[in-house]
């Protein structure tokens, strides 16, 4: 009886280890997803006020002059010219 509880309690914990991995796989996904979409969008706004004919302080063009969203942007460029040279299932530092 006691060998089977412990065997019950490791399948649990195993179980539980797996679901864990699957869920951090999952969030870092999730975490990339939205770093790329953060990029994408600053790049949109960087480029729009770029190309505004007028000189003017609205919202949109004191967002594009941040020093991160133009740094998002920049890092957006980057990936989006940058060869890729490593296999998907690679881990990207």
């Amino acid at each position: 009886m006691l060998r089977e509880r412990l065997a019950a309690c490791r399948r649990s914990e195993e179980h539980t280890r797996v679901q864990a991995q699957i869920d951090a796989a999952a969030a870092k996904e999730r975490i990339a997803a939205a770093l790329a979409s953060r990029g994408r969008l600053a790049s949109r706004i960087v480029a729009a006020a770029e190309k505004s004919p007028y000189v003017h302080r609205c919202p949109a063009i004191t967002i594009a002059n941040d020093s991160d969203v133009r740094e998002w942007a920049r890092r957006d460029a980057e990936m989006r010219t940058a060869p890729q040279f490593w296999r998907d299932d690679e881990e990207i530092a």
